[in-house]
């Protein structure tokens, strides 16, 4: 595989989060501009995101040595971590009501200039935790986790992609 090296997709992102009740469309790439809006249709909104508290990395996961002293990967872990910012009763019991539970979750970096540029990474069925985090002259909050261990690959979990338009 060749890369090629290029710097226009080099570029700060603020994303949203959104989250839906696992399906088994997730790690399709939606066709075309109708497909994607049917796709996006199916999630909800997470909330607003404190700025720079989204954190997601995919990491080696378990690994066991080998007779012929090799290391064979058991699997990959995904993690995504961010603060969300929603403090309404409506949306402390929304929020709620999905901790502990598998979920389908979009980041999505809309380009209002170009949409073909925005971008999208969904994760899907993913154990996710929403906790209640309480600051004195701070800004209620939400503790959002969710983590996989062990997947078979990043690819099982995760997928990224630029918007469809056409």
């Amino acid at each position: 595989m060749a890369i090629t090296r290029q710097t226009t997709e080099i570029k700060r992102r603020p994303y949203r989060i959104l989250f839906r009740t696992p399906a088994g469309d997730a790690l399709d790439v939606p066709v075309g501009a109708a497909g994607f809006s049917t796709f996006f249709g199916t999630f909800s909104e997470a909330g607003f995101l404190q700025k720079d508290t989204l954190d997601f990395s995919g990491e080696d996961g378990d690994s066991i040595e080998l007779d012929d002293e090799s290391l064979l990967s058991l699997g990959v872990n995904l993690n995504l971590t961010a603060e969300l910012i929603q403090t309404g009763d409506t949306e402390s019991t929304d929020l709620r009501a999905i901790d502990r539970l598998s979920q389908d979750i979009m980041l999505y970096a809309e380009d209002t200039v170009t949409v073909a540029n925005s971008k999208i990474h969904v994760f899907a069925n993913v154990p996710i935790s929403i906790k209640p985090k309480v600051g004195s002259n701070e800004v209620d909050s939400w503790s959002l986790s969710a983590a996989k261990a062990n997947a078979s690959d990043l690819n099982a979990v995760h997928i990224d992609y630029l918007q469809p338009t056409a």
